[in-house]
């Protein structure tokens, strides 16, 4: 399933003012992610979704999905030479 698929086709009517979505988000990815191109990246899907923008969705959705092995490698070699104790 696609974030295109999971989105609503109408817009609900929202509890927190989008100004303040958009800061929590922004926060919140800045905290999670790591690298600026996966910065950038996830704050570009979360304006198009809550923008209800479908073609900002597919291009960022596109994006991440050529990232992807860029991404398992590096998730990898995180693995190998961060995560896993030194031998002494």
């Amino acid at each position: 399933m696609t974030v295109l698929e999971k989105l609503p086709t109408r817009p609900l009517n929202m509890l927190v003012p989008q100004s303040d979505l958009e800061a929590m988000l922004a926060r919140e990815i800045d905290e999670r992610c790591h690298r600026k191109v996966t910065k950038r990246l996830a704050l570009q899907l979360a304006q198009a979704v809550l923008q209800d923008d479908h073609d900002g969705m597919f291009f960022a959705e596109k994006l991440a999905e050529r990232l992807q092995v860029r991404l398992r490698k590096e998730v990898a070699l995180k693995e190998i030479y961060i995560d896993r104790p030194s031998r002494k």
